[in-house]
C-alpha cells in the first residue's frame, strides 16, 4: 500500500499535473480538485452499488445498539472476576467489514484512474524513434507492473481471492491499453493539434487529482490502519514507490 502510494503521488504530481500544465493554456489547478471531487462521487457511487460489502460503515453507536444487552451484562460480570482481557465479537466485525470495504473501494478507485490516465497513450509513441525502443519498453514494462500492482493488491485484500485479483488486474490493465490506442487512432482522425492538447492536458489533471487522493485518503490511510505495528516503515516503503516510478520514468527519457 506505501508503494503504491508513492507511485501515485509521484505519477500525480511530478508527471500528470506538469504535463497538464505545458499542454493547457490556463492553470490545471480546478482540474485537478475537480479530479478530487469525480472521486470522492466514485466512492459514493461505490457505497451505493456494494452495500453487502459496506454493511460495517454506520458508524459506532448505530452498531452498539444492536448488542444484546445481557450479554453486556455478562461481560461486566466477567470483568468483575478479574478477567484481563475481554472478547468481543460484535466490535470486532465492524472494523473487518469497514477494512474490506476500504480495499474494495481503492481497488475501484484505482483502476477507473489508471484507465482514465491510459486513454491518451497514443501520444507517448507519436513521433518514436526505434534507437530508443528497447529503453520505453523497460520503461512502460516497470510502470505496467506497479499499475497491476496497485489495481490486483487492493482487490486481493478485499475479496481474499488470487485469481479473481489477478483477473481484475490483468483484464483491467490490458483493457485499458487496448481502449488507449483506440482512442488515440480516432484523436489523430478528428483532432487538431489545439483540441489535442486541450484534451490530454484536461485528462492529465483530473487523473492527477484522483490519484493524489486514492494515495492519501485510500492507500496510506489503510497501511496505517492495516499495520499498526508497522506504521515506521509506511514512510520508507512510501519513497521506495517514488524511487520505482522515478526510475522508470527517467529510463523512459
Amino acid at each position: 500500500m506505501s508503494v503504491a502510494a508513492g507511485v501515485l503521488i509521484y505519477s500525480s504530481l511530478y508527471t500528470l499535473l506538469p504535463a497538464a500544465n505545458t499542454r493547457l493554456e490556463f492553470t490545471p489547478l480546478p482540474l485537478f480538485f475537480v479530479g478530487v471531487i469525480l472521486n470522492l462521487l466514485l466512492s459514493r457511487l461505490v457505497h451505493y452499488l456494494t452495500p453487502e460489502q459496506l454493511s460495517g460503515l454506520g458508524g459506532g453507536e448505530e452498531n452498539t445498539k444492536l448488542v444484546n444487552p445481557d450479554n453486556r451484562r455478562q461481560e461486566a460480570d466477567v470483568e468483575n472476576y478479574g478477567a484481563t482481557t475481554l472478547r468481543q465479537p460484535h466490535d470486532q466485525a465492524q472494523p473487518e467489514s469497514v477494512t474490506a470495504s476500504g480495499f474494495l473501494q481503492i481497488g475501484i478507485q484505482t483502476t477507473v484512474a489508471m484507465c482514465l490516465h491510459k486513454l491518451p497513450g497514443k501520444w507517448l509513441f507519436s513521433g518514436g524513434d526505434p534507437r530508443v525502443g528497447f529503453t520505453v519498453f523497460c520503461a512502460i514494462s516497470l510502470h505496467n507492473f506497479t499499475d497491476g500492482v496497485m489495481i490486483a493488491l487492493p482487490l486481493y485484500a478485499a475479496t481474499q481471492s488470487a485469481p479473481m485479483a489477478f483477473g481484475y488486474g490483468a483484464c483491467m490493465g490490458g483493457v485499458s491499453q487496448i481502449l488507449g490506442g483506440v482512442f488515440g487512432v480516432l484523436a489523430v482522425t478528428n483532432l487538431d493539434q489545439q483540441y489535442e492538447d486541450l484534451f490530454i492536458g484536461i485528462v492529465f489533471a483530473v487523473v492527477s487529482g484522483m490519484m493524489c487522493l486514492i494515495a492519501i485518503q485510500g492507500l496510506l490511510l489503510q497501511a496505517l490502519r492495516q499495520y499498526p505495528d508497522q506504521q515506521r516503515l509506511v514512510p520508507f516503503y512510501f519513497f521506495v514507490g517514488i524511487f520505482i516510478v522515478g526510475l522508470s520514468s527517467l529510463l523512459g527519457n
